[in-house]
């Protein structure tokens, strides 16, 4: 990744523009059970948030996120590792005032809830 120190040849938010860029979400996290590290996240974890999580990573809709100390992402899933526990949100940009979209990391486990529409209920 090329980080633009020539001259001040890259402002700032095309550096993390660069940086949102690189974060490839590669899913490194489709392994069998036995062949976790031992500081593997998804050995014997048993958190209701990032197991679901799994399920919800590929649907494209917008979530309603909770953390535990209170604070409300909303935004749609870019990736989820499950080896890691890392969740990548994509929350969207605003016109008014403009502000463009922003990428939030988390781990599931300072997730607390998830909400979403349902279309058939």
């Amino acid at each position: 990744m090329n980080i633009g120190h020539k001259k001040g040849t890259m402002e700032h938010g095309d550096f993390l523009e660069e940086v949102f860029n690189s974060i490839s979400c590669k899913q490194t996290d489709h392994h069998e059970h036995h062949e976790c590290e031992d500081d593997c996240h998804c050995k014997e974890n048993k958190h209701c948030i990032c197991n679901v999580l799994c399920e919800l990573e590929h649907q494209k809709k917008t979530f309603r996120f909770r953390t535990k100390t209170g604070d409300e992402i909303i935004g749609k899933i870019k990736c989820f590792d499950k080896c890691t526990g890392c969740v990548v949100i994509i929350q969207p940009g605003m016109k008014s005032p403009k502000l463009p979209p922003v990428a939030v990391i988390i781990s599931c486990f300072d997730i607390e809830s998830i909400s979403f529409e349902v279309e058939h209920y």
